[in-house]
Order: C-alpha cells, then sequence, then structure tokens
C-alpha cells in the first residue's frame, strides 16, 4: 500500500511547487509587463523621432493595408507631424528577419517620398553580436537619407555598402526599408484628396484639400444681371 502512496505523495509535492511558481510567474508578469510595454514604446517613439527629426509628434493610422511585394513583416504606420498638426510626412516600421531573427527598422518618408531617416532600433530578437549592433551605427543608416526606394547592397547590384561580417542583416535592413517605403506610398492619404473630401484612418481626420472656386468679377456679375434682365423684358 504504501508503494501506491509514495508517488502520489511525490506528485501532488510536484504539483504543488509548480503551482507556486505559476502564481509567482503570473505576479512578476502583471507587476513588469507595463513597465515593459512603456519601456517599448519609448523605444519606438526614439526610433521615429530619428527617422523623421522634423515631426513635433507622431500619430498611429488605422487600417491600412501592410502587404508589400518583399514578404516582409511591416508593423504601424505613422502620420508625422509638425507643431500645427500639419502632415509632414509618414513614418512605419519593418520587421525584416537579420541572421539571428528579426531586426526593427523605423523608417521615415516626407511628402516626396524621400527618406527622411532610418533607425534600427533595441526592439530587436536577432542575437547581439551577429550584425544587428552592426547595422545600428550612422555609417549604414545614413546611406539611405535623402533618397529614394528601392534600394539594394552592391551585392545585389544596389548602392548601399553592406558591413563587413554583417551582410546578411544589411540586406534584410535595407529589403525592411523597401518594404516600409512600399507601404507607406501605398497608405498615403493624399492620394484620395480630390474625391473623399474628408480622410479618416480612425484616429485622425485631415481636411480635404478641394480646388478654390474661380471667383465671378464684378464686372461679369453686373453683365450676367443684365442679360438676365432682357430675356425678362422679351419674354414679357
Amino acid at each position: 500500500m504504501n508503494n501506491f502512496k509514495e508517488p502520489l505523495k511525490l506528485g501532488g509535492i510536484l504539483g504543488a511547487i509548480a503551482l507556486v511558481i505559476s502564481v509567482m510567474l503570473a505576479f512578476v508578469n502583471s507587476v513588469t509587463a507595463d513597465r515593459i510595454a512603456q519601456v517599448n514604446a519609448e523605444i519606438v517613439q526614439e526610433g521615429l523621432r530619428a527617422a523623421m527629426p522634423a515631426a513635433d509628434h507622431f500619430i498611429p493610422m488605422d487600417g491600412t493595408d501592410l502587404e508589400n511585394s518583399y514578404g516582409i513583416a511591416v508593423g504601424d504606420v505613422y502620420l508625422a507631424m509638425d507643431a500645427g498638426d500639419n502632415v509632414i510626412g509618414y513614418c512605419a516600421t519593418a520587421l525584416p528577419d537579420g541572421y539571428g531573427g528579426a531586426v526593427e527598422t523605423v523608417v521615415g518618408v516626407d511628402l516626396n517620398g524621400i527618406i527622411t531617416g532610418v533607425k534600427v532600433t533595441n526592439n530587436m530578437s536577432e542575437t547581439p553580436g551577429l550584425g544587428a549592433k552592426a547595422v545600428q551605427k550612422e555609417n549604414f543608416t545614413y546611406h539611405f537619407e535623402g533618397k529614394q526606394s528601392p534600394f539594394a547592397v552592391v551585392k545585389d547590384g544596389g548602392e548601399i555598402d553592406a558591413i563587413t561580417s554583417a551582410t546578411i542583416t544589411s540586406r534584410a535592413v535595407t529589403s525592411g526599408v523597401n518594404a516600409a517605403v512600399e507601404v507607406m506610398n501605398k497608405n498615403s492619404i493624399y492620394g484620395s484628396y480630390a474625391q473623399d473630401g474628408e480622410i479618416i484612418d480612425g484616429k485622425y481626420v485631415i481636411p480635404a484639400q478641394k480646388p478654390d472656386e474661380p471667383e465671378e468679377s464684378e464686372e461679369g456679375t453686373e453683365q450676367a444681371g443684365g442679360e438676365k434682365e432682357a430675356e425678362e423684358n422679351e419674354q414679357a
């Protein structure tokens, strides 16, 4: 009989230990979750400011089409706003796969599609030291600024110099920039102004820029009035 009790007793002890550990992990997660979210949000904001230095603040766009021909995951798309709440460009985050995982890349473009900045953030799953840290240096992302997508590294027939010993990650970031720009171009609000009257993306409403109606001159108004009066007299 004791032979049956021992496994049950051992199982009960292990179950109790597992329960205590689960409760502890749940408690730690509840305490740290908000802080982790805050840190991640700060990292993204830092990336946005680096990608679009002229912007005062950024507003996420909802309902965006994130599909792109590069097959790269693109996250949020933002309206880049100046202090007067005018749209001065866009930013987007891309998650291209580097040597050891995804490398979060924030890209900014102005209203003419010119790259204003590229920032590889610390929100990455790639193993540090395998290219991730290398591409964070300004001497790599600087190559994109002031130019238009698409880009390619030199080994692929392009103009972007890949970092020595980090070719895979350099190529990944380059493709991520291309994917982000493609998505931003696709979701540009300016292509719909003439038809929609206003653009609503879920969080921000931008008045449409309707063409100004030609002002009728005073002389033209008097002439039209005279013609109308003459027509009425003729009918009488």
